[in-house]
């Protein structure tokens, strides 16, 4: 029974301590600043903290036209107030998903992404948010 609940205890500072130390915030921020891939557009992180639970927080991320400097307005969408994590539920069925919400344009936008296995998916929601201008 000891030994079972050494191995237990050893298997979760195995995986928390992964999460804090292995995989450095500045990694999740060169993943996300890269994702997009277009010679046209690219994206900014600002200020992404970690949290328990392999979830985290990130402040503002912008995706902006290429060429175009931080005071000019090129600015296509700004999301702020970001919280993601996984989902413990979608963990226990072997089928992890990340939740996530935001604050985009005065009104919010949530959902959950398929992160691992042939049919990754995204759902979105989104309510109260300007268009146009």
């Amino acid at each position: 029974m000891k030994t079972a609940l050494f191995i237990i205890v050893g298997f979760l500072i195995f995986v928390f301590g992964l999460w804090f130390v292995a995989i450095p915030e500045s990694l999740i921020i060169g993943l996300i600043e890269t994702s997009i891939g277009k010679d046209e557009f690219y994206i900014k992180a600002e200020r992404l903290n970690k949290g328990l639970f392999y979830n985290l927080t990130i402040d503002t991320v912008i995706l902006k036209r290429k060429g175009s400097d931080k005071d000019n307005g090129n600015t296509l969408l700004s999301f702020s107030d970001i919280r993601a994590g996984i989902d413990i539920i979608s963990l226990l069925r072997l089928n992890p998903e990340l939740k996530f919400h935001c604050v985009l344009s005065g009104g919010s936008v949530g959902g959950t992404a398929g992160i691992i296995g042939k049919e990754r998916s995204i759902r979105v929601n989104g309510s109260n948010i300007s268009m146009g201008g």
